[in-house]
């Protein structure tokens, strides 16, 4: 069981190096369909901590998941301050990584939006993505599989004139640095150089009236572009003008949340979900471009 659980186990420890809370990793986990005993496991591997202190929290947990997250999350803290230090974590050996491939978002272009794609020994892989999560997978493939539905490519795969394309040049790809994924995070994301407002082949998708978050998902902001901008749902890279005069860049998942019956052709717009942002960081009145290729 627990070479089953090895990813899930790895993607709890990144979590929470990354800060996140245990109530939320726990619920997104029982919501994808492990049991009580299984997240008692994970959290024990994953943690170091003594199952007695684990299952004290289950004061707090239901079937649907976290009563309380303050409490939670505070009694969470305390165990896990009484696990192993770091250094006698150091002593259990890693999985050991077999693969570092880089890739990048080829509907985000010339925007440059990376990922990292990690294989192990064992045959898991984790997904390291330019909002600052580790995916976990328990297949390499599923991995692979997932970047591409994301429409990712392997930076080796993009040639000079697929490049070209996009106004690039194979020198100007350099990816992130640095030995912890948090040094990473600020390259992972890299805007467009030139002004996209004052290109003549820029689109103007929204004026943000209001925006709210998804757990887990990121920011929604209304109104979302209208279907005739994009033949299909897709995640493309976006500058944001803020009202205040400041610039930001992030990438847009668009996707087709279309009410039944559907609405008509000209009312129909896909939900557009901002990564990797805060709320406070589109403020109402910001205005999100996408540079459109000729």
């Amino acid at each position: 069981m627990r070479e089953r659980l090895r990813p899930h186990i790895e993607r709890v420890r990144s979590h929470l190096r990354r800060g996140g809370s245990a109530s939320e990793i726990a619920t997104a986990l029982q919501n994808e369909g492990l049991g009580n005993i299984e997240l008692l496991l994970v959290f024990r591997e994953a943690t170091g901590s003594a199952l007695g202190d684990l299952k004290a929290l289950g004061q707090w947990w239901s079937e649907n998941g976290v009563t309380d997250v303050e409490a939670f999350d505070r009694r969470a803290r305390e165990v896990f301050e009484r696990s192993p230090s770091d250094e006698e974590a150091a002593l259990v050996p890693a999985p050991r990584v077999i693969l570092d491939e880089w890739w990048l978002m080829d509907c985000a272009l010339p925007s440059l939006s990376w990922a990292r794609l990690r294989e192990f020994e064992s045959g898991s892989a984790e997904v390291f993505d330019c909002d600052g999560a580790t995916h976990v997978f328990e297949r390499a493939a599923q991995a692979r599989n997932w970047l591409r539905e994301d429409e990712y490519e392997p930076l080796s795969d993009l040639g000079p004139a697929d490049l070209a394309v996009h106004g690039l040049r194979p020198d100007q790809l350099t990816p992130p640095s640095g030995r912890a994924n948090k040094r990473k995070l600020p390259a992972m994301l890299e805007p467009a150089t030139h002004d996209i407002a004052s290109t003549p082949i820029a689109t103007l998708l929204a004026k943000v009236e209001d925006v709210f978050e998804l757990t887990l998902r990121g920011l929604v902001v209304v109104p979302g572009p209208h279907v005739s901008n994009f033949e299909r749902p897709c995640a493309v890279g976006v500058e944001l003008h803020r009202p205040d005069g400041t610039r930001g860049v992030a990438v847009a998942s668009l996707e087709a949340t279309f009410s039944s019956p559907s609405p008509p052709a000209e009312e129909m717009r896909y939900a557009c979900v901002l990564k990797g942002l805060a709320k406070s960081e589109v403020p109402l009145g910001t205005e999100v471009w996408f540079l459109r290729l000729p």
